[in-house]
C-alpha cells in the first residue's frame, strides 16, 4: 500500500499541483493565458490518453460507478462556482445578511464533496496495479512538463522584469499556505481528481473540494 501511495500520489500530485495549478493560478492573467494554452496544447492530450488507459482497465461496474461520480462532480463544481459568486456579489453590495445566509450553503457543499470521496476510494482500491502502471508511465512527462513550464515563466519574466516580484510573492505564498494542509489529504484529493476528471481541459481547475 505503500508503494501505491508514494508511485500514484507524485505523479498525481505533480500534474495538478506543481505543473499547472501553482504557477497558473497565482499569476497574471497574460502568463496564465500562455500556461494554459501550454497546458492544453501538451499536456491535455496525454491526461486523455491515461484516462483512456484508466476507463478500459475498469470493470463494467467501477465504469459505471465511476462515470456517475463524475456526473455528480461536475455538478458540485457548478454549484461551487455558482455559491462563491453569489457570496462576493451580495459583500460587493455590502448585503451581510445575504452573504451569511449563502455561507452557511458551504459546509452542505462540503459534505457532498466529502461523501464523494468516500464513494470513490473503493473503485481505486480495486483498481490499484492499475492505477500504479500510469503512474510508472507517466514520470517522463512530468518532469518534461513542469520543466518547460518552468522555462515559460522565466521567459515572461525575462520580458517583464516587473512581474519578478509578484509572482515569487505568490508562489512563497502558496507555499505558506500549503504547510497548514495535510499532505496526504492533498495527494488523495489530487488523485481524486484525476479519477473523477470527464475529459475536458477543466482538469486544469479545482474539480474537487479543498
Amino acid at each position: 500500500m505503500k508503494k501505491y501511495s508514494i508511485i500514484i500520489t507524485t505523479i498525481i500530485v505533480s500534474i495538478f499541483s506543481q505543473s499547472f495549478h501553482v504557477y497558473a493560478l497565482l499569476s497574471k492573467d497574460g502568463l496564465k493565458d500562455k500556461i494554459k494554452g501550454y497546458a492544453e496544447q501538451n499536456i491535455l492530450p496525454t491526461l486523455s490518453e491515461w484516462k483512456s488507459t484508466l476507463d478500459k482497465g475498469l470493470s463494467n461496474e467501477d465504469f459505471s460507478t465511476l462515470n456517475a461520480l463524475r456526473e455528480q462532480a461536475s455538478a458540485l463544481k457548478i454549484s461551487r462556482i455558482q455559491l462563491t459568486k453569489d457570496i462576493v456579489s451580495a459583500k460587493d453590495i455590502e448585503n451581510e445578511q445575504t452573504s451569511e445566509m449563502l455561507k452557511k450553503r458551504i459546509s452542505p457543499l462540503k459534505e457532498s464533496y466529502k461523501n464523494l470521496l468516500v464513494q470513490l476510494k473503493p473503485i481505486a482500491i480495486n483498481n490499484k496495479n492499475l492505477l500504479i502502471n500510469i503512474g510508472k508511465e507517466a514520470a517522463p512527462s512530468l518532469i518534461e512538463w513542469k520543466k518547460s513550464i518552468k522555462d515559460l515563466i522565466k521567459k515572461e519574466i525575462d520580458a517583464n522584469p516587473d512581474m519578478k516580484t509578484e509572482i515569487e510573492k505568490s508562489i512563497k505564498k502558496y507555499q505558506i499556505l500549503q504547510l497548514f494542509k495535510d499532505e496526504q489529504v492533498k495527494k488523495k484529493l489530487a488523485l481524486a481528481r484525476f479519477m473523477l476528471w470527464n475529459g475536458n481541459s477543466e482538469i486544469f481547475n479545482n474539480d474537487v473540494e479543498e
